[in-house]
């Protein structure tokens, strides 16, 4: 009845080990039949021919893993570029339209203008002819097309799939570590998810993008490779090993399109997916991130050659004296990843015990809320990357310059504005900080899309800036501090958007948890090698902060608070040596199945009991084998209920065997029998038992004493005791 429990039986435990004995059979089958074919054919070929032949059966074995992962990578590109497009054409339509080509963005409308005198776009504020009706009017074009963004997102996912809904990241890691979710990565679920993913962003909520991309990327690993593995010879069967690597670097995919960090994205698939290391994952990551980051550049989405819109470059390099700063920053990061986290948590036991059938009617009041604050504070009102664009950029040291688009004013020109202007600018960033913030706590896990990575960095890069334009100012006022002695008088000594940038990456750390990933996407996203240092001192205490203080990024946070199971390998499990007779279930069902057992009895115990295992036990002279039968598998038409059930004489075809025997019915499970099991004593400690579920993977385990079967083991009693 725990909370932490509560979604277990969603999740079937995969048995890797009976898996690999599965596959191992297969890949027997198949060899032996391609040598039955080329033996037969050596008779009318030369040797070289036959050489061939075997070749060419080896090449096309090995050269489909490859195959499938090109596959991948190419749909995860060509998505992550038609969303990119989709999702920056409904943010502009709530601003204005193109007059002479209504499907474009603000961008590709106004190539080669200034976004600000652009004459084929227009605006419905209408800068030139400002009035109260006019502003009004603006506003409520504003909220309709954010309502209606997000009612048609919010219905799609209730009533077609619901699956779609929230992050994903967690639930792809519980996959990847052994616990199917029927129906979470479907075809169906990636269709909606991708769909209402741009609406979902469009409609102004505080939600990124990235956690969705990941879902729908892992949704494209699991059934392409399930496609292009089905043949009527091993009936759609796919090693679980073999999926978890396609949907491990299919993930990798999509974190690498959604930053632009194709070795970010590999790193992230290791460090927060994978549940354990191994060199062929990180291989086929690598590869599917280079496909799809290659895929997202050809198609070259904003025409800019960027893959992201806040990519940025720096000229300038820091200085010792920054390095406070750079610590304050993490501090921030790390006080942000546990505010942001606990809070969350509450607002989302409070959706879901108060507002569990309003879905719909929740998010369109969030966006009701969120509209009404953002729209009024320019740092809260345009699309998200956009604002970290902006926040991020290194301005021009010439202050007559002029910037072709409408932030100029605000950001780049701050050093020489009024006092009223600068306090003015200065609180809008502040108030963002604050406003941002709560909304990322109600927003994040609505029922839509959503991800918090790109708002955690859009609030990181806020405080980064708000930090550097103090700064900035203090140096305009007073630059004979020695604290300056190492700024050159023809060089911008500060640069605000040093201090967003690694803000930003402080905050991804603080949410996710996560460090040599961040460095190496935040590396990926400026291209300088002069600001890994100071990122890595920002991430450095922001990760401490967090290992102190904290219980993990929000994804393995969300794991436990939603009740899903996972055994994280990575994790110190200290049960303090406590042995595993003293947690086995004594409910757990029959103890004794034996040859001769009629099929009435079977029936009985199906129905007295609801699990999906049985043990079968022969009772021997000194001896008990123990073996065990699924329960899924006796949904079968049988003849009689007085059917002799036999388990072990292995009938040579695949299907339950019926038969007379010395004019009796026999019913002979034979080929349903799973024989190859582990079994361990009840003095076995439940550190060792974690060890051997991580480590070989099978469903569940036998706990034997002094050869007398006792009970069966599974992951989730793990789970169940530790919790």
């Amino acid at each position: 009845n725990l909370s932490e429990t509560k979604n277990f039986n969603n999740f079937k435990t995969i048995d890797w080990l009976n898996d690999e004995i599965h596959q191992s059979s297969l890949n027997n089958h198949t060899a032996t039949a391609n040598n039955s074919n080329i033996i037969s054919d050596v008779d009318n070929l030369s040797n070289n021919n036959a050489r061939v032949i075997n070749w060419w059966v080896n090449f096309k074995h090995s050269s489909k893993n490859w195959f499938i992962l090109t596959v991948i990578g190419m749909i995860i590109g060509i998505i992550a570029a038609s969303l990119n497009l989709i999702t920056n054409f409904l943010n502009d339509l709530k601003f204005g339209y193109c007059s002479n080509h209504f499907y474009l963005n603000k961008s590709f409308c106004c190539w080669g203008e200034s976004e600000i005198s652009c004459s084929n776009w227009v605006s419905y504020s209408n800068p030139e002819h400002y009035s109260v009706l006019n502003a009004i009017s603006s506003f409520l074009i504003y909220l309709v097309f954010s309502l209606l963004f997000g009612l048609i997102a919010s219905i799609l996912v209730k009533y077609i799939a619901p699956f779609a809904a929230g992050s994903g990241i967690s639930e792809v890691k519980c996959i990847v570590a052994g616990f199917n979710m029927n129906q979470f990565l479907n075809f169906k679920t990636f269709l909606i998810k991708s769909i209402t993913l741009p609406l979902a962003i469009a409609s102004g909520l505080s939600i990124g993008k990235e956690g969705p991309t990941v879902h729908y990327a892992a949704c494209v690993g699991n059934f392409v490779s399930k496609f292009i593995n089905s043949d009527n010879s091993n009936n759609n069967f796919i090693n679980f090993n073999d999926l978890k690597e396609y949907i491990t670097a299919a993930t990798a995919a999509g974190v690498a399109v959604a930053f632009g960090a194709p070795i970010g994205g590999v790193l992230f698939s290791l460090e927060e997916i994978s549940s354990i290391f191994q060199i062929s994952t990180m291989w086929k990551s690598y590869f599917c991130a280079l496909i799809a980051t290659g895929i997202l550049s050809l198609i070259n989405p904003f025409r800019t050659g960027q893959l992201v819109l806040f990519e940025i470059k720096y000229n300038e390099n820091w200085k010792f004296f920054e390095v406070p700063i750079f610590i304050l920053l993490g501090v921030f990061g790390g006080i942000y990843g546990l505010v942001i986290s606990k809070f969350n948590k509450k607002f989302i036991k409070f959706r879901q015990t108060y507002l569990k059938n309003l879905e719909i009617q929740e998010i369109l009041f969030l966006i009701l809320i969120t509209s009404t604050i953002c729209y009024f504070n320019q740092f809260l009102k345009k699309d998200l990357t956009e604002t970290i664009e902006v926040l991020f950029q290194q301005c021009s040291n010439d202050s007559d310059s002029k910037e072709t688009d409408e932030w100029s004013h605000f950001v780049c020109n701050f050093p020489n504005l009024k006092k009223f202007e600068k306090f003015k600018i200065t609180s809008s960033l502040f108030l963002a900080i604050i406003f941002r913030m709560v909304l990322i706590i109600i927003s994040y896990g609505c029922k839509i899309p959503c991800g918090i990575f790109i708002p955690s960095m859009a609030v990181g890069a806020t405080f980064g800036r708000f930090i550097g334009n103090i700064i900035e100012e203090i140096y305009s006022n007073y630059p004979n501090l020695k604290i300056f002695n190492n700024c050159l008088p023809d060089e911008k000594c500060i640069i605000p958007g040093t201090y967003a940038y690694i803000g930003a990456g402080a905050t991804l750390s603080g949410i996710t948890n996560l460090t040599l990933t961040c460095v190496i996407i935040m590396f990926e996203l400026t291209g300088a090698l002069r600001y890994i240092i100071p990122t890595m001192i920002s991430i450095g205490i922001t990760r401490t902060i967090i290992d102190k203080y904290g219980n993990g990024g929000i994804a393995d946070q969300m794991i436990k608070f939603n009740g899903l199971p996972f055994i994280d390998p990575k994790e110190e499990h200290n049960f303090h040596n406590l042995e595993v007779y003293k947690i086995f279930n004594n409910n757990l069902g029959p103890n004794e199945t034996v040859k001769g057992m009629k099929l009435k009895e079977i029936n009985k115990i199906l129905k007295k009991f609801d699990f999906k295992t049985f043990p079968i036990i022969e009772i021997k002279i000194d001896s008990a084998s123990k073996e065990k039968i699924p329960n899924d598998n006796f949904n079968t038409e049988l003849l009689s209920l007085n059917a002799e059930c036999v388990f072990n004489n292995h009938i040579p075809d695949n299907s339950i065997g019926i038969y007379n025997n010395e004019n009796r019915e026999v019913i002979d499970f034979s080929n349903k029998v799973n024989f190859s099991n582990i079994t361990i004593d009840i003095v076995t400690s439940l550190e060792s038992l974690c060890e051997i579920f991580y480590k070989i993977g099978p469903r569940m385990i036998f706990l034997i004493d002094k050869g007398k079967f006792i009970s069966l083991l599974t992951r989730k009693d793990i789970l169940r005791i530790e919790y």
